[in-house]
């Protein structure tokens, strides 16, 4: 799978200055020399114990120290068979990369052995540990424990060819454990063979996700405008993206219902940089908008729980489930809406069956007020293919309300058959628009069970 030559050399660059490590880092590589960087003392420390043929550093680096010490001596008391540090210039911009090469070339080769390696990422980059054990042509296993949880990430010959961190894979998961700032790394040299899922140069692997990373942030940065995760929701045109890439259809399916960003990020199975484009460009459509920060709410607070609690128990049908029923009808975006806020009702319990992958009713979930008093929520999809299944929703339900106005008359018939009342959600809360927060949703909700029973509307 790997063809390339081995570098006859490896150094450690340490500058803080990380984009002029990268300029000479490329061309050393021209020489055949491969490096891997360290933007701190401490990093250099941590990184200098794992085969180096010489630290090239900056004099500003050997000089600054706040544990007291210069580079040179920190690195010769952590390691008692340390490799030469060669000072070049005030810093790693201005070096003269011939002379440098021609230096480093006539230095002895150090022949990195197989062997169990540990890494405090507290202490160093995990870019710089990849680029290590890219250098060194590495085979087996890196195991990272950090903050939220583990991943590992698998070399086959220096190459990566599998990552796995969280629920995520591959090169997505990769780039999120590239970002991790804490943590234990540990490196486990395995010859099992492995089918790749993925291929990814160990060579450049370190300008390689440092550049995704960078972009990654820039995006995130544009679409967030100040809003730290903020809240998205589409608008349903999820259908019509069929000659779409297929990031944006996986994008525009996902927000059917609302999310965060966080939320989508996690949830559409390419990396973030390709969501984050995707979630740009459908927002410049329209077919992306944001919403209010989710917020709790409570259907029955203490002052009024008695009444609500009897409401509910009084719009029991007979000869049904022995709780109130109350159905939400509109087109299935609003609905996508309607569940996301459910969500953040204190009294409320969203239904954890998986969402159909057709319109038809559903029971979201139910709010509870005590006692074995309980409200069902149902929504009812309106889209006029599936109508025949609307008198499954609305038998025995108190109330139907109508989020919007879609197929109104083909619903006001069948619940007429259905001997149910409708009622439009605007009758029953004075929001203008129409919000679907969670503090709405729950004034809808008391007022519907008061509405309930009162006669067709």
């Amino acid at each position: 799978m790997n063809d390339r030559r081995a570098p006859s050399h490896r150094v450690l660059l340490v500058d803080a200055d990380l984009a002029a490590l990268r300029v000479l880092s490329g061309s050393l590589a021209a020489h055949g020399i491969a490096s891997v960087l360290a933007t701190s003392q401490e990093m250099a420390c941590e990184l200098a114990a794992h085969g180096f043929d010489a630290v090239i550093s900056s004099r500003r680096m050997v000089e600054q120290a706040a544990s007291g010490l210069g580079l040179v001596d920190a690195i010769a008391l952590e390691l008692p068979a340390a490799p030469p540090v060669l000072v070049r210039g005030d810093d790693l911009a201005s070096v003269a990369v011939e002379d440098l090469a021609q230096v480093i070339t006539a230095l002895p080769a150090q022949t990195p052995q197989p062997a169990t390696r540990r890494f405090a990422l507290s202490r160093v980059r995990l870019l710089s540990v990849l680029a290590l054990l890219g250098g060194d042509r590495a085979t087996g296993t890196l195991t990272v424990h950090a903050e939220p949880g583990a991943g590992e990430v698998r070399f086959a010959n220096g190459d990566i060819v599998d990552a796995s961190y969280l629920r995520l894979e591959a090169e997505k998961a990769l780039q999120r454990m590239a970002g991790v700032e804490d943590g234990t790394a540990t490196f486990i040299p395995d010859e099992t063979p492995l089918i790749p899922r993925m291929a990814v140069p160990g060579a450049t692997v370190e300008t390689d996700l440092a550049r995704d990373l960078d972009e990654t942030r820039r995006l995130r940065e544009d679409l967030e405008r100040g809003e730290p995760n903020v809240l998205l929701m589409g608008d349903g045109s999820a259908g019509d993206l069929g000659s779409a890439p297929p990031v944006m259809a996986a994008v525009a399916t996902r927000l059917k219902s609302p999310g965060t960003l966080s939320e989508v990020l996690d949830d559409v199975p390419f990396v973030d940089a390709a969501v984050l484009r995707a979630l740009l460009d459908l927002e410049m459509t329209g077919r992306v908008r944001r919403m209010g920060e989710k917020a709790r709410a409570v259907v029955a607070p203490p002052e009024r729980l008695a009444e609500v609690k009897a409401l509910a128990a009084r719009l029991r049908a007979q000869g049904f489930k022995p709780v109130a029923r109350i159905v939400f009808a509109a087109a299935p975006v609003r609905l996508g809406e309607l569940s996301y806020a459910i969500g953040g009702l204190e009294d409320g319990i969203v239904s954890h069956d998986p969402t159909p992958s057709i319109p038809v009713p559903v029971v979201l979930g139910r709010v509870r007020f005590g006692d074995g008093v309980e409200v069902e929520i149902v929504t009812l999809p309106m889209v006029p293919a599936y109508a025949p299944l609307w008198p499954l929703a609305l038998a025995g339900a108190a109330i139907v309300v109508r989020l919007d106005d879609a197929s109104s008359a083909l619903l006001a018939d069948v619940a007429t058959e259905a001997a149910v009342q409708t009622v439009h959600a605007r009758d029953l809360v004075d929001d203008a628009p129409l919000d679907l927060t969670a503090g709405c949703v729950a004034r809808m909700i008391r007022a519907a069970l008061g509405q309930g029973g009162a006669g067709a509307i």
